[in-house]
This record gives structure tokens, C-alpha cells and sequence, in this order.
């Protein structure tokens, strides 16, 4: 379809804005340098949800409990009450140099939640990949990468991929969806120079992967046995998230100063779509936080 089936859903703009999630028949999305976590419905107003003091850069929700999030926010992880409460749950890159942040995020069927880190400057090789486990528990899976963007899982949870702008390579990691635990890794797709570099991830109910093009203002959709299935053009040269939600699509795009004249650029996208995908999967503790674990006060 031409550029101009696609609307601005929202007035406003954003500089990074990497992360895109379909909860409750609402778009979320981060404003990630003011810490803040957005929704949008279609023909309503966006409200905010979430406001932190720190960089906030992805979330989860937390199964029943309306409100509560999990979050990969400023160098760790932690979860946040309705009431804006706070307990974190690691911070494994607090003291790291150069500075390391947490990065994207997703929860896998089973409701642990995976938290990519990324170097301040985007130096390769200084991210890692984490896995919090229902208990709270927090592991450090891979380390050495590269990440602009996922995590993002397959419809049975056995597959995991995970883009590398440094190298235009979106990896697949097989994971035994009971333990976590990853068995085997191999490249899922390698992009030319002309394709741009791989950033969103969103997985479909026919189980192929999208991923947004930064650069060339594309996103491709490959099966899973990494073919190119569809090319979509943007009007926008650097899409960062995907989601689908509604009977649409929606990709969050990034402003740099460079493009600062370009009035795509920035923006969340929209437009039909018969593509639909699952809602987001939540995080799913096997036991309440201990009451003395919160902190009314935002510790950074």
C-alpha cells in the first residue's frame, strides 16, 4: 500500500520510542527519556499510564493485578505498583563502563519476562540478555551482544529472536519453553546495506516475524524458515516497534536531529490491517511481592 494509507495516530513526536505492546485493547508505548508509559485507543485520547524519575525503555504487565508492571527501566529491572510503588528486582549493570541500560523487553507464555541491555553509544558486543523467573529471580542468559531489537518469542515459545543492527542479522535462540533454559542458537536472517538495519520485532498468529527496517523505512515479514514473505513501506526512515492490535498495525518510529524536518519522523503509525497477532503475555509471579519489599519513594 502507498505511503499515504498511513496516519499519525497520535499528535506529538518522539525521539526514542523503541517499544510498542497491544494489552487490554490498547496500544502502549514509552516515551522512554521521560519515563513515561502511554496507551492509545482508537478514537480516544491517549492517557498515561506510567511515570518513572529514570529512563524507562519497556514493560510488562503483571497477570491480575491491574496496574502493576514490570519494567526494564534506567540499568535494571523492577516491579511497579498501581499506586507507583516500586521494588527492584536486579540491577545488574548499575556499576558497568562503559554505561550499559536496559534496553527491550517481553514476557514468553509461560509469564517469565526477558530484559535485552544495550551500551550507552550502541559499542557492540557490550549487551546482554536476562531472564526473570517467576519466583523473581533474575539470570544472566547471553552476554556479548549487540541488541536494537527484541526479545521477541514464536508462537509455541521455543524460538527466540533477537536483532543486531551492527551486524543486519536478527538471531533465533531454540528454548526449552519449560525451563527458559536456551539449547541452541542460529541466524534466523542476514539484511543487505540497501535493507537497513533490523530493529522492531513482533511475531504473528501465523507465526512469521516482522521486523522494522531503520534506514530504508521498510518492514519486511518473514516466514518462519527466515523467507521474505512482504515488504511495507513507511513514510518514515526509522521504524523501532510493532505491534498489531484492533484490525491494525502500529509502528513507533524514532526522530533524530538529522531528520528533524521530516514530519514522519518521530511519530506512531497506523493503518488497517488483516494481519492480527497474540496480546502481549504477562508476567506471572508465582507469589505476591513481600509487602516490606515496596518503596513509596523512587530509589535510582
Amino acid at each position: 500500500m502507498p505511503n499515504h494509507a498511513w496516519v499519525s495516530c497520535i499528535s506529538g513526536r518522539f525521539h526514542l520510542n523503541g517499544f510498542a505492546l497491544w494489552h487490554q485493547d490498547r496500544l502502549h508505548y514509552v516515551d522512554a527519556p521521560k519515563g513515561s508509559l502511554n496507551s492509545f485507543r482508537p478514537g480516544a485520547a491517549p492517557q498515561c499510564d506510567l511515570s518513572l524519575p529514570v529512563l524507562l525503555s519497556a514493560v510488562a504487565p503483571v497477570v491480575d493485578s491491574p496496574g502493576e508492571w514490570i519494567v526494564a527501566a534506567d540499568r535494571g529491572i523492577a516491579r511497579i505498583g498501581p499506586g507507583g510503588a516500586q521494588q527492584w528486582l536486579a540491577r545488574p549493570d548499575q556499576h558497568t563502563r562503559p554505561r550499559v541500560w536496559m534496553n527491550g523487553a517481553a514476557c514468553d507464555r509461560e509469564g517469565r519476562f526477558w530484559v535485552t541491555s544495550t551500551a550507552a553509544g550502541g559499542r557492540p558486543g557490550a549487551g546482554s540478555l536476562y531472564r526473570v523467573d517467576r519466583d523473581g529471580s533474575v539470570h544472566k542468559v547471553l552476554r556479548g551482544l549487540s541488541v536494537d531489537g527484541g526479545p521477541a518469542f514464536s508462537l509455541g515459545g521455543s524460538t527466540l529472536y533477537l536483532a543486531d543492527s551492527s551486524r543486519r542479522a536478527v538471531s533465533a535462540y531454540e528454548v526449552d519453553p519449560a525451563s527458559g533454559e536456551i539449547t541452541g542458537a542460529g541466524e534466523f536472517i542476514r539484511l543487505t546495506h540497501r535493507d537497513g538495519s533490523p530493529s522492531g520485532l513482533a511475531v504473528d498468529d501465523q507465526d512469521c516475524v516482522w521486523v522494522g527496517l531503520q534506514g530504508s523505512g521498510r518492514i519486511h515479514c518473514y516466514t518462519p524458515a527466515g523467507r521474505l514473505r512482504t515488504r511495507v513501506d513507511l513514510p518514515a526512515s526509522h521504524p523501532t516497534g510493532i505491534a498489531f492490535g484492533d484490525r491494525h498495525i502500529y509502528v513507533t518510529t524514532a526522530l533524530y536531529g538529522h531528520q528533524a524536518s521530516d514530519p514522519w519522523a518521530g511519530r506512531i503509525l497506523m493503518r488497517p490491517s488483516r494481519v492480527t497477532a497474540p496480546a502481549a503475555a504477562a508476567f506471572r509471579p508465582k507469589a505476591a511481592c513481600p509487602a516490606d519489599g515496596w518503596r513509596t519513594g523512587w530509589e535510582s
